[in-house]
């Protein structure tokens, strides 16, 4: 029981139950018996009707986030804890909390890349879906990383618009040196987002065309590159294009991006970068039901009442 799907979309439902057999034993194919299991029992432990909202006001409400409704379609991971990096880039949190929900809706799937290339909805699923299974499978989840760089560099934005980044940066009183080892950070995110996002797509690939949905790799096996723009001294890195695994085929990018922490090795040298990269490896990731949040959340809403209640 490799995927599963405990949201409210009646369409949606009727079709995973439909092909669950056949997308099933192409998960236990594509990762391998020992995977496929540990994936479905963190199915079963971490996901449930509350890790699935089609409605942006009612995940905002609870979770008080800022989803949208021309939001597309998306795997949410909800962090307990703050990432602390010092100054050098070292992330020093030891460990963090973390619980994964679902965005999924028609309007969701009408935004998604999925939509440019099917009609079928199970195709933006499959793909969120594909996001919670690497989280699930990988020892420190690679998505987490950009996350932790944003949270330092306080950006709300995945990927970052780094020439309007490093525009907002020369405005302040920061030395050319901070500058550029935040504006190397901020591309750096931009290239982990770039990594996890195509091999998402591979994934995509190979778990999709089961069921007839052809995914189009156009960038696969193009060289890699990017374009550069100047930023007062700056010259700062945008547009990345190509293929990360040039060379590699699609069996190896899935193998190799669950084992990230082995083969993901940045072409940025920036010690800050070379720093934070080392340094969040060895962070411990404990997972979640999200649930236990809303619990929380709730507990907590009602302490505050009852100490407002007093005060009057």
């Amino acid at each position: 029981m490799a995927i599963v799907y405990h949201g409210e979309l009646p369409d949606l439902r009727r079709e995973v139950a439909r092909l669950k057999p056949v997308l099933d034993a192409r998960y236990r194919e594509i990762l391998g018996d020992r995977r496929a299991a540990h994936l479905a029992r963190e199915a079963d432990r971490l996901l449930g009707p509350k890790s699935f909202y089609d409605s942006p006001k009612t995940w905002n409400r609870l979770v008080g986030d800022r989803l949208k409704d021309t939001d597309s379609n998306k795997l949410m991971i909800a962090c307990i804890g703050d990432f602390k990096v010092a100054k050098d880039g070292t992330v020093t949190t030891d460990k963090i909390k973390t619980s994964p929900a679902f965005y999924i809706s028609d309007n969701g799937f009408n935004a998604s890349a999925s939509s440019d290339f099917t009609e079928r909805p199970i195709a933006s699923y499959v793909h969120e879906y594909n996001h919670f299974a690497t989280y699930a499978l990988q020892q420190f989840p690679l998505y987490l990383a950009s996350i932790a760089i944003n949270d330092h560099l306080k950006i709300n934005t995945h990927p970052i618009n780094i020439v309007q980044y490093a525009r907002q940066l020369l405005e302040s009183d920061l030395s050319t040196r901070e500058l550029s080892a935040r504006v190397s950070l901020a591309i750096f995110s931009n290239s982990l987002t770039d990594f996890y996002e195509r091999s998402n797509r591979v994934l995509d690939k190979l778990v999709l065309e089961s069921i007839d949905i052809n995914t189009p790799l156009d960038w696969r096996n193009q060289p890699r590159g990017f374009n550069t723009e100047r930023v007062g001294p700056l010259l700062v890195q945008t547009n990345l294009y190509g293929d990360p695994f040039f060379g590699s085929s699609d069996q190896e990018v899935v193998d190799h991006t669950i084992k990230w922490e082995k083969y993901f090795t940045p072409t940025m040298t920036i010690p800050k970068v070379v720093k934070f990269l080392e340094s969040i490896k060895s962070l411990s990731v404990g997972r979640i039901p999200i649930e236990k949040i809303l619990k929380k959340a709730e507990s907590q809403k009602k302490k505050k009442k009852k100490l407002k209640k007093r005060k009057r």
